[in-house]
């Protein structure tokens, strides 16, 4: 969907309810391969998993252009969640360096 400036991208959720929480697995990965090859878009995946800062680098390797955390990965309090983003910030900031 294009959004009003114009960007488009893929919203990956590919994990089934039941295994919401729980860690990546390689089938994840897979899925993940799979939809990046199959379009031009940008994925972008959801924290339907328990992501953690080490799965950063192995998301980027698949192809995934974004990271969408939310409650499941920094909890729901304003001091887990400003705590969370702030170590995937450095995560991510560490792979462009």
């Amino acid at each position: 969907n294009l959004g009003p400036d114009g960007f488009a991208g893929i919203e990956a959720a590919v994990v089934p309810h039941g295994g919401y929480g729980d860690d990546v697995t390689v089938g994840d990965l897979q899925k993940y391969i799979d939809i990046v090859i199959a379009s031009s878009l940008p994925v972008i995946v959801p924290s339907q998993r328990k992501i953690n800062i080490t799965d950063i680098a192995m998301l980027r390797d698949t192809g995934v252009r974004a990271v969408m955390i939310g409650a499941i990965v920094t909890g729901k309090s304003p001091e887990t969640v400003e705590y969370h983003t702030r170590f995937f910030r450095r995560a991510i900031d560490a792979l462009e360096s």
